[in-house]
């Protein structure tokens, strides 16, 4: 596995990744799994300003990632961060090695 940095191409397995989080659980606090068009205009954003990682498997495909967010948008709040770390597999200590690589 390889963490790299976010690439626009990514959006798909991202969103393959982040769609079921969506889906069956309240932990991303969306109702509806976003259409791609969208989700890659939000991904584009965030990688435009912070840290972006995919953890990518030989074969191309995306097992995880994590990014570093606006916390509040607030001035006072400049200088604060919010974190995501999304895995397709929990439990394999991938979110650990985004986690270290994305905060090292």
């Amino acid at each position: 596995m390889r963490i790299r940095a976010y690439r626009s191409e990514d959006a798909p397995g991202i969103l393959d990744i982040y769609g079921p989080v969506v889906a069956t659980s309240s932990a991303t606090f969306e109702y509806e799994v976003p259409p791609l068009e969208d989700f890659e205009k939000r991904l584009a954003a965030i990688a435009g300003r912070f840290p972006f990682l995919v953890a990518e498997a030989s074969d191309g495909s995306i097992h995880g990632y994590a990014y570093a967010t606006t916390h509040r948008e607030r001035i006072a709040y400049q200088w604060a961060v919010e974190t995501s770390v999304y895995v397709k597999e929990p439990g394999k200590g991938l979110g650990r090695a985004l986690y270290d690589a994305l905060l090292p």
